[in-house]
Order: structure tokens, then C-alpha cells, then sequence
């Protein structure tokens, strides 16, 4: 057969089984399984649409760590990760694939490592509460067991020669304070963390503000101030001194200048005003204790100062009531230091020390002036303490018990005591006698009837506090790893037994506050 006959033969098989039939030999069969195209129907349990059945990536050890994503292998990748691995602190890793299980927080204390000053201890994270026996930094804030944090109120100005703190019931804490560069009583409040801009409440260069100063915060959450005022101030001398009180209101506005006493018209002479005190009762009325050195009060003798008393007659009316000398005095000046408290009944305590109780002798003395507001009444006076007792502070417990802490100046040491009124004697003990102590001495109670003193080390240059925790005294440095400071203290206790202090830094000339327990 030819080559030509042949290929006309297979023209024409090809044109029977393709052409003619319309049919490719290659197709699938209704009954085969396919293997190459996607786009038809199957049954299989793979991912994919195609009939043929693949292997689950998912029951695929990638890793061949031992588990499959199916297994809970959070990562396949990585033969170091899986369930049951031992989780690797600080590798940004969840080697043990349980979320729960913390990588950068070992203990759990809600601080990564990095901010975290021990990632092994719970109890220590940045502003937890310092346990100043546990020997750790609980806070974080690179100390150890300091009962007190320490920071600047006010580095502008020389300021805080004298000040005073006291918390308002949101826990604001008002602070009013002398600007010496300024003569200036200046304000300042700190809101959570941080201190607000400062503002002046009265004085200027020439007429000093706050040389000596008090104040609280009343029921209403006003902050008084009782203050001197020293007008025709020169280098050398203080001349013309008045007692002036102000407030606060409600919309954050001073309402100040009020004339407790003194006259403020240039050529005046007056002298009142030194170791000024004040209290408020329930009604938020306040009362004044301050030194008359002008020669105006019932002097008797050879007319030495004395301790005065004053008051409003009613808070909304702010018009002085009454007035009335509560010493008189034979040897030398009496009211210096001086302390005024209400008791929960609003009975009115007072405190001074009498310089002229005896020929070459001082005294601390109290009394309380009973009915004074009507009748100008007092009780008998009693002697707390035999000596010259400096800075005498006087505070009330909660069975309105009242109890004084003060320098025994002659020893420089720190004295407290309460008067029993069963015997109407007052039982004083020594406090801290390491160094000399007991400058500007404050005292406060905290609801426990746990007393505080602070007051300053002149030895140290510090500032010092002593504690009774219902057992015994434990006294300490709060502030004074450098530089000079704790002169002129302020104390308040806030409603959660927190305790804050203002202080002078004689170094730099700042205002220090600190906070703690």
C-alpha cells in the first residue's frame, strides 16, 4: 500500500471518532474521578473543591514539635512553641500556646517587665503602698520601706517659711504659705498628682502676709486662713501687726481680708497677731488665738503681751462677736506659741506658753473658755508643763481628750501628753530626744487616736516624725538625705489615715510636700 493510501486512511479515523462524533476521547465519564479540575462537584471532607481528597494542613505537624494546629499548636512554625512547652519569660512568645499564661507579667501585678521593679513580687508596681517593714520597694520608686513620698509644692519663690496644709474631703490638699521674696501669702492646691497654678491671697513687700499663719479645711470644704499682717515692714523690724482671716468659697475664689483685730491705717500702732491660731466649730464659725503685745487688753502688772481670743458671731454674717485676754501676767510676756481647738461638742481648748508664770520660769498652760461666745467666761486655767515649752501644738481625740506636743527648749527635746480628767493633771513623756529636736513641732491624730508629731532636727538639718501605733513610739527621718529642710512643718491627716506635711527646703528655698503614712 502507498505512503498516500495511508494517510488518507488515518484522515479518515480521525474524522469518524472526533468530527463525526463530536466526542473527546480524553473526557471524564459521569462515574470518574477527577483529578485535575476544580470546577466540578465533590464529596470529599478537604478544603478545596476538587474530587480528589487531600491531607488537612491542619493535622500537619509542620514544626514536628509534636502537635498540629488541630492539637492547639498556636504556632507551626516553631518547634518551640506548643501545648506543654515551658513558657520562656521576656521572649515575646506564648511558648506554652495558653494566653493565660503571662510572659512579660510573671506576677500578675498588672505591670509589664518593663515597667514592673520586680516582676517576681505582686506587692511591688509602680504606686503600690510602700510596707516601710518588709525591706522591698514596693512603689518602685528606688526606695526601700520609706514611709513618705517626697516632692517640690513650689520652687518659684522662696517660699514656705511658714505654711500651712490641711485635705478637703475629695482629697484636695490646700496649702497656704509665705513668699518671702514677695511678702506675699500665696496658695496652692494639689488635685491627684499634680499642683495648680499658685495665687495670692494678700500682702506685697512692704506689708508682709502669713509671717505667722493657721488654717483648715471647715464641714463645707473651705479652706480658712488666719494669718499676721506686718505692715511698714522694714530690714530690721516688723511694725504694725494685724490678725486677718479669709476663705475660700465654693467656686474656688478667695474671699479674704477680713480684720480680726488691729487697725490698717498707716501711722496706727499696733502689735497683735504673733503665733496666730485658729479653729472652727461645727457650724464652720471660726475662732482665733493670737498674742496682744499693744497694750489694749486687760494687762495686769507691768503690762507684758498676753494670749487673746476672738471670734465671729456667726459664719454668714462674718461680724466679730467677742474678745477676751485669757492670761494675765506679772514677770515677762505671756502667748507665745499658741493653739486653739474645738472638741466635737464645739467646746473650745487653747494652749500657750506663758514666759511670766513665774519669777525666771515659763509655763505651757490651757484653758478652755467656756461660753465664751456669750458670756466671755473661762474656765480655770491649768499648768501643763513647768518650763519653756516651744512650739506647743494641741490636738483632740475622738472622746475629745485634748493632748499637746511641744519642745522642751531647754533640752531640745520632743515632749506629748493628754490631760486625764479625772484628775485634771496632764501626763507629758519624752518623744525623741536624738539630737536637738522639736522645732515647729505639729501634732495630729489619725482615726485610730494614733498620734503623729513632726518637727525639725537641727542637728540633721531633717525633717522628723514620731509615731505611736497604740504600743509604742517609733520616731524617723522623713526627708533630709540632702540639703537642709524640715523648718516650719504643717500637718493633716486625711479621712483615709493618710498623712501630709508641708516644710521649708532652707537649702533651695522650696516648698516640700510630702505624703504617706
Amino acid at each position: 500500500m502507498s505512503a498516500s493510501i495511508l494517510f488518507l486512511l488515518s484522515l479518515s479515523a480521525c474524522s469518524n471518532g472526533w468530527f463525526g462524533g463530536g466526542k473527546d476521547p480524553e473526557a471524564d465519564t459521569a462515574n470518574e474521578a477527577d483529578a485535575d479540575t476544580d470546577a466540578d462537584a465533590d464529596s470529599d471532607t478537604d478544603t478545596d473543591t476538587d474530587a480528589d481528597t487531600d491531607i488537612d494542613p491542619d493535622t500537619i505537624d509542620d514544626d514536628g514539635d509534636g502537635f498540629t494546629e488541630e492539637d492547639g499548636d498556636c504556632d507551626d512554625d516553631n518547634p518551640d512553641v506548643g501545648p506543654g512547652e515551658t513558657e520562656i519569660p521576656y521572649d515575646g512568645l506564648d511558648n506554652d500556646c495558653d494566653p493565660a499564661t503571662p510572659d512579660d507579667d510573671l506576677d500578675g501585678d498588672g505591670f509589664d517587665d518593663a515597667d514592673d521593679c520586680d516582676d517576681d513580687d505582686e506587692n511591688s508596681y509602680p504606686g503600690a503602698p510602700e510596707d516601710y517593714s518588709d525591706g522591698v520597694d514596693n512603689d518602685c520608686d528606688g526606695k526601700v520601706d520609706e514611709r513618705f513620698d517626697l516632692e517640690v509644692a513650689d520652687s518659684s519663690c522662696d517660699c514656705g517659711y511658714t505654711s500651712v496644709v490641711d485635705v478637703d474631703s475629695l482629697g484636695g490638699v490646700h496649702v497656704a504659705y509665705l513668699n518671702t521674696d514677695t511678702g506675699e501669702l500665696t496658695y496652692s492646691k494639689r488635685s491627684g498628682s499634680s499642683w495648680g497654678s499658685s495665687s495670692v491671697i494678700s500682702g506685697n513687700s512692704t506689708n508682709w502676709s502669713g509671717l505667722y499663719l493657721d488654717g483648715r479645711v471647715d464641714n463645707a470644704d473651705q479652706f480658712q486662713v488666719a494669718y499676721s499682717y506686718h505692715q511698714n515692714l522694714t530690714s530690721s523690724s516688723y511694725y504694725d501687726s494685724y490678725v486677718l482671716w479669709g476663705y475660700m468659697d465654693s467656686s474656688g475664689s478667695w474671699d479674704a481680708d477680713y480684720l480680726v483685730d488691729g487697725y490698717l491705717e498707716t501711722g496706727d500702732s499696733y502689735d497683735v497677731g504673733n503665733y496666730v491660731s485658729m479653729s472652727h466649730d461645727s457650724s464652720n464659725v471660726p475662732a482665733f488665738l493670737y498674742q496682744d503685745a499693744s497694750g489694749v487688753s486687760d494687762i495686769i502688772g507691768l503690762g507684758y503681751a498676753t494670749p487673746k481670743i476672738r471670734t465671729f458671731q456667726d459664719f454668714s454674717l462674718l461680724s466679730l462677736d467677742i474678745s477676751s485676754s485669757l492670761d494675765v501676767t506679772y514677770w515677762d510676756d505671756s502667748g507665745l506659741f499658741t493653739d486653739v481647738a474645738h472638741d466635737s461638742t464645739d467646746t473650745l481648748h487653747a494652749v500657750w506658753v506663758d514666759f511670766g508664770a513665774s519669777f525666771g520660769s515659763g509655763e505651757v498652760q490651757y484653758v478652755r473658755p467656756k461660753d465664751y461666745i456669750s458670756t466671755g467666761a473661762l474656765s480655770a486655767q491649768e499648768t501643763v508643763w513647768e518650763g519653756y515649752g516651744y512650739w506647743t501644738s494641741l490636738a483632740m481625740k475622738s472622746d475629745n481628750t485634748p493632748c499637746v506636743a511641744f519642745q522642751d527648749s531647754e533640752n531640745a527635746d520632743v515632749l506629748y501628753g493628754c490631760r486625764d480628767s479625772s484628775t485634771e493633771q496632764w501626763n507629758i513623756e519624752t518623744v525623741d530626744s536624738s539630737g536637738s529636736v522639736g522645732q515647729g513641732t505639729q501634732l495630729a491624730f489619725n482615726s485610730k487616736d494614733e498620734p503623729y508629731i513632726v518637727y525639725y532636727n537641727e542637728t540633721s538639718g531633717a525633717l522628723r516624725m514620731s509615731h505611736h501605733n497604740g504600743s509604742a513610739w517609733s520616731s524617723f527621718q522623713v526627708d533630709g538625705a540632702s540639703g537642709n529642710v524640715g523648718q516650719f512643718p504643717s500637718i493633716a491627716i486625711d479621712s483615709s489615715d493618710g498623712v501630709h506635711v508641708t516644710y521649708y527646703d532652707l537649702t533651695n528655698g522650696y516648698l516640700l510636700y510630702a505624703v504617706g503614712e
